[in-house]
């Protein structure tokens, strides 16, 4: 077997991160992107918005429910899934993922989104006001390993 560090150091920590999510109401099941698995390889968005306190974060979970999981569909923006975090660190915070032809695609497709009217008079909304009590934590861009089924 191959060593991971010199001859009289401890061997490096692995380090974990568990969290467990729950489904929002309604994006209940994960959307496998359509397509063969032998077409090229798409990027996977996954993102994580932590909150302010419960309230902003329930906020945030309806204006997904109710009007921003509709303005990705139409903009071409493809959700995979979407999960409140229950557990983990970090909370209260939701994590969600989005999937593009390539990142040209991702970027066209934000900043549709950004520039949208749908999306300004959603984010004006008094019913979400969320406005500095949610916040992007991490954004992470993914390729599927050549052997991955969901390409």
């Amino acid at each position: 077997p191959q060593r991971l560090s010199a001859p009289g150091e401890p061997l490096p920590y692995p380090r974990y991160d568990s969290a467990l999510r729950r489904a929002l109401p309604r994006h209940t099941v994960i959307e496998a992107p359509p397509g063969p698995a032998t077409r090229p390889a798409r990027v996977f968005e996954l993102r994580t918005y932590e909150a302010r306190s419960a309230t902003a974060l329930e906020r945030k979970i309806a204006m997904f429910n109710e009007q921003e999981m509709t303005l990705f569909r139409s903009l071409g923006m493809t959700p995979v899934f979407f999960g409140e975090n229950l557990f983990g660190t970090r909370l209260p915070s939701l994590t969600y993922m989005l999937t593009f032809e390539d990142m040209t695609a991702r970027y066209k497709a934000w900043s549709a989104f950004g520039a949208s009217p749908d999306w300004k008079r959603i984010n004006s909304d008094p019913k979400y006001a969320i406005n500095g009590n949610v916040t992007v934590t991490n954004v992470a861009y993914l390729r599927p390993l050549p052997f991955s089924p969901v390409r």
